[in-house]
């Protein structure tokens, strides 16, 4: 199936609300996202300065927020995500292949983490 972009922007003028709603839905969801992720974020922080008020060891988990596992996870995501995006919106699949070296990276860093003596009860599954 091939995009014809000048029906594309006739499409978009004729329904300008329709993209805006579209686009405003997107920006909300990435706007909640965020506001979780700050709130997780916070409370994290909150609790580890109980445990200082405490006198009490803080616990590696709590210290913990960018884990291996948890980067090659997004890198293994972030491209497939690329390679769908590009393939579906140039058709030649050439371009969607920038997202194979991010899924190849992610499968790297996965490998890393396994052959590591870490395991997922040591602290790191910051997923």
């Amino acid at each position: 199936m091939k995009i014809n972009y000048n029906q594309l922007g006739a499409w978009m003028h004729h329904n300008t609300l329709l993209v805006v709603i579209f686009l405003s839905f997107v920006a909300l969801m990435l706007l909640v996202f965020l506001i979780i992720r700050y709130k997780n974020n916070r409370n994290r922080l909150r609790l580890a300065q109980e445990y200082l008020a405490a006198g009490k060891e803080i616990p590696p988990s709590l210290l913990k927020e960018n884990s291996l596992y948890a980067r090659a996870v997004k890198n293994v995501f972030l491209g497939v995500g690329l390679v769908f995006f590009l393939g579906f919106l140039t058709e030649t699949w050439g371009w969607a292949s920038a997202g194979f070296l991010f899924i190849a990276l992610g499968v790297g860093q996965m490998i890393v983490f396994k052959k590591s003596n870490k395991d997922f009860t040591n602290g790191d599954s910051d997923r």
